[in-house]
């Protein structure tokens, strides 16, 4: 794959550790790289992704893609890839965007070769900037498996409050994972600095 040529569109570029970072409307152009990624670490993603056990082929990743433009396109998700040096190595979204109650929630996975390094934390502090102009949304959530640590840090860090716990909320990998969620009131400007 040249991991050069991304046809799609720039979201935002920073830097963190001296790594230059791009978060890119999702494109195919990306599914190779984003299939490699999940390939290779299919077990560990896997531990805390239902859905990585359905992506077997660069043609699911493609219609994975496909599906979340075209939601996209009627503003029920807005997804992007994060791209560091311009190689697809995770995703951004917001999802089950709630215009009635003004609330969506946040999703995002990233390559175990680039955790730690501030790529979705500074990722996710740009997107919210643009949420509540965007899509008028005043409350942002994250639902993360209790035992995923590593994931919890990120909302924590961006002042995310922890609002509830549910017991047995998702079923995955042969048993029940309970799931705490993570709100941020995204109108009080009370977005964590670094």
């Amino acid at each position: 794959m040249d991991s050069t040529n991304l046809d799609s569109e720039l979201f935002i570029e920073f830097k963190s550790r001296g790594k230059r970072c791009q978060l890119f409307y999702i494109s195919d152009s990306h599914s190779e790289g984003l299939y490699e990624t999940v390939s290779t670490e299919r077990e560990r993603l896997a531990k805390w992704l239902p859905w990585v056990d359905e992506m077997k082929s660069i043609e699911n990743e493609r219609a994975f893609i496909k599906y979340a433009r075209e939601k996209m396109e009627h503003n029920e998700l807005f997804m992007l890839t994060i791209c560091v040096n311009q190689k697809p190595v995770g995703m951004i979204d917001i999802h089950n965007i709630d215009l009635q109650k003004h609330q969506a929630e946040i999703g995002y996975w990233i390559s175990e070769k680039y955790e730690n390094q501030g790529f979705v934390k500074q990722g996710l502090k740009e997107l919210i900037k643009i949420i509540p102009s965007k899509f008028k949304i005043d409350k942002l959530l994250i639902y993360i498996d209790v035992d995923n640590v590593k994931s919890k840090f990120i909302p924590i860090s961006l002042g995310f409050k922890k609002e509830s716990k549910i017991s047995q909320f998702e079923f995955y990998n042969g048993s029940y994972h309970d799931f705490e969620i993570y709100g941020l009131n995204v109108n009080e400007s009370n977005i964590a600095n670094d």
